[in-house]
């Protein structure tokens, strides 16, 4: 695994922060998205091989 540098590190704000995208960490993150939170979710994974995908959420359908 590489380390980015930290002089590449970029500022991200939200109002709530979800590590980990399996399924507890997706419903969570789509819940709050729909409440009216900024969310950010977190995954090691690429996003076509995460929980998401596989209930046919990608990177342009998720709120």
């Amino acid at each position: 695994m590489d380390i980015p540098d930290l002089d590449d590190a970029v500022r991200l704000d939200c109002d709530v922060l979800v590590i980990g995208g399996g399924t507890a960490g997706t419903m969570a993150a789509l819940t709050a998205a729909e409440n009216g939170a900024n969310v950010l979710l977190l995954e090691k994974a690429h996003v076509r091989h995460s929980a998401p995908s596989r209930w046919g959420w990608t990177e342009s359908t998720m709120p």
